[in-house]
Formats: structure tokens, C-alpha cells, sequence
């Protein structure tokens, strides 16, 4: 997705939502030019039975500052439901210059085991360049997690009995 349609797609909320826009016209392509420059992983605990699974997104850029993050759910197990498909600034639960995680909601409705995947997009502006003293660019990056539910060793079990 081209950098105008992801901005386009952002929420218009804020001044975060203004930096995002604006960055993602300044880079043409930050997420294609810099494969590794934000890097993402999702973790989602074993829930022994039906009810709340929380999950945690953590999105880290390897220079510069992060600004501004998200989490959006792309697919979720049938038996585990996101309670929102995205994730801001108010499921943020440690943020650091470099580093966030945001907290993800499932309703887990009846015991399985799927896949969880999400996509991180940030904002990073990098500081001290001559050219340019602030200069931002979007970032994006996918993690996947599986999500279990239900008693451990009901999907693992190995070797003899």
C-alpha cells in the first residue's frame, strides 16, 4: 500500500494523525526502502478457558524517535474475537523513545488454538540531520501470535501416554 493510501487511511484524530499524514508524504515508500527499521512481536498468553485473552504488541525502531503508534488485528481465530480491530494510544501500556507495547483484547468464546496477526505502523522522525532537523517517515510491520485456550498440553501433547 502506497504510503498516500495508508495515510488516507489513518484516523484524522490529533496532532499524532497530522504527523502521520505529513510523514507519509515526505517518505515515498519508508516501509519498502527500510525493511527492518521497525520491528514488531505479539505475544498472547494461554487462557486455561472462555473469557478475556490479553495480547501484547511491542513496535521498536532501531533509531530516531517514535512519535506515534498503532495496532491493527488483519485475522483472528473464529473462537477468539478482537474487542476492537484497532489499537491506539489509550491500549498503550510502556512507551520508551525507541519502544512501545499496546494491549490487544480477545473474546475467546469456547477452547482452540489459532493465529493471531497484526500489523504495527509507527511514525519515527529522526533529529540532527543538516538537511533537514526534523525528518519523519512512516513504518510498518507485521507480527503473528498463536492464541490457546484451554488446559495446557490439550494441543501439545508428545510422545507416549
Amino acid at each position: 500500500m502506497s504510503s498516500a493510501a495508508l495515510a488516507a487511511r489513518a484516523p484524522a484524530t490529533g496532532h499524532a494523525s497530522a504527523l502521520f499524514r505529513q510523514a507519509s508524504f515526505v517518505a515515498t515508500n519508508a516501509a519498502s526502502a527500510e525493511p527492518q527499521a521497525l520491528a514488531a512481536t505479539l505475544q498472547c498468553p494461554r487462557r486455561p478457558g472462555p473469557g478475556r485473552v490479553l495480547c501484547e504488541a511491542e513496535l521498536e525502531i532501531s533509531e530516531g524517535q517514535l512519535v506515534w503508534a498503532d495496532v491493527l488485528v488483519l485475522e483472528a481465530p473464529p473462537f477468539a474475537r478482537p474487542l476492537r480491530t484497532r489499537a491506539g494510544s489509550s491500549a498503550v501500556v510502556m512507551q520508551h523513545e525507541r519502544r512501545v507495547r499496546i494491549q490487544l483484547s480477545l473474546a475467546a468464546t469456547e477452547l482452540g488454538e489459532g493465529r493471531l496477526r497484526v500489523r504495527g505502523r509507527a511514525v519515527r522522525c529522526l533529529d540532527g540531520h543538516r538537511e533537514s532537523p526534523h525528518r519523519c517517515a512512516p513504518l510498518s510491520a507485521e507480527a503473528v501470535a498463536l492464541v490457546h485456550v484451554g488446559p495446557i498440553g490439550t494441543a501439545e501433547r508428545v510422545g507416549p501416554r
